[in-house]
């Protein structure tokens, strides 16, 4: 029997784009969603997959500790994931406090409300590639470097980083409940409209027979579809809910060096998808400061949870105009998305590792 199933799992942020997936994708696996999270946007994933009708949820606050308090002790879960966020760099400048209030202390609302829980076994909270303290020397990062920010979202997620480890150590260790960080980033796929995302600006362009601007076309990143972070998130809640003392640690889950290429490129990739001639002009409002290169080391995660990427970049990019397509000719969104998320989970690996037997019960 699979290990997920008729688990009962709590995930905050669930209307959000990675959320909607991730609970997609638990349910395919066998799990019993419950969700909390703000109302979902018109336009996502969520709404155009009708998942208000697959799962229970909370529409409610990160930040208002007694709602989020009580729905987790209503649901009793056993695994909790949080990806409730203010997730974009750009709005992070534009409302710096929100962005620390949403990330930091609602972070901490969850896991200090989580902690006297019994049901509760495994906690994994969700943060950022963009936690490390990044100089562009190129690097890649693993999760023993510097935590830092520059922007006022990646310092909220080292902050978030920092208070992880902290609540582990003082509280959840006692308690016996596996806590773990999981960082990504530069995630893709379909049914995203994040405004200022790269994926969502070159589909409106095209839509609109617009050039896309494009603010750092050589700027270099870890491009990997929604769903390769996902399934280690789901690798390493398991693994944390069986063995809290061994796993409960930080990971990086990042996609194969071939994924890590410039925008420029992955722009062309979308537009050749499209049977298009690539279409951008360069946006000279370097209004913020972002990084040339950002590169994850996921060995940790490779060699501990037997996690590995599945989709190459063009399979990835496949995807996206394949769902885009079809919600714009208004086909069943749901069924195109478990449809993808079957195809995922049915993959054969990339790389050449073989699994142990643990390591496939997800």
């Amino acid at each position: 029997m699979s290990f997920w199933q008729e688990k009962t799992v709590f995930i905050t942020g669930h209307t959000g784009f990675k959320g909607s997936w991730l609970s997609l994708y638990l349910q395919e696996l066998g799990a019993n969603v419950f969700g909390y999270a703000l109302e979902p946007e018109p336009k996502s994933l969520f709404a155009a997959a009708k998942l208000n009708n697959e799962f229970e949820s909370v529409f409610g606050d990160i930040r208002d500790f007694a709602l989020l308090e009580s729905s987790i002790k209503k649901i009793q879960p056993e695994i909790i994931f949080h990806l409730a966020a203010q997730s974009l760099v750009g709005a992070s400048y534009q409302s710096p406090l929100e962005t620390i209030e949403v990330n930091v202390l609602g972070s901490s609302n969850l896991l200090i409300a989580a902690q006297n829980i019994s049901s509760v076994k495994a906690v994994v909270n969700v943060t950022s590639d963009k936690c490390y303290e990044n100089s562009d020397f190129g690097k890649s990062f693993c999760e023993t470097d510097r935590l830092g920010g520059i922007d006022p979202y990646s310092a909220s997620k080292a902050c978030v980083e920092i208070i992880n480890n902290s609540i582990s150590k003082s509280f959840y260790k006692k308690n016996n409940i596996g806590l773990a960080s999981a960082r990504a980033g530069n995630v893709i796929g379909g049914g995203d409209w994040g405004i200022g995302r790269l994926v969502p600006e070159v589909l409106n362009a095209i839509e609109a027979s617009k050039s896309v601007k494009l603010r750092y076309p050589g700027a270099f990143r870890p491009w990997q579809h929604v769903m390769e972070p996902l399934s280690g998130y789901a690798l390493l809640a398991q693994n944390v809910f069986k063995n809290p003392e061994f796993f409960s640690e930080p990971y990086n889950f990042g996609p194969n060096k071939e994924n890590i290429v410039s925008v420029e490129t992955l722009v062309s990739y979308l537009y050749t998808e499209f049977n298009l001639k690539t279409n951008w002009i360069a946006d000279e409002r370097h209004l913020h400061h972002e990084a040339v290169k950002l590169d994850l080391n996921s060995s940790k995660a490779k060699s501990r949870l037997l996690w590995s990427p599945k989709w190459s970049l063009n399979k990835t990019v496949s995807s996206i105009v394949e769902w885009h397509t079809g919600y714009n000719s208004g086909l069943n969104m749901n069924k195109i998305t478990k449809n993808q998320i079957s195809q995922f989970i049915n993959s054969d690996k990339l790389v050449n590792e073989k699994p142990s037997t643990d390591a496939l019960e997800s």
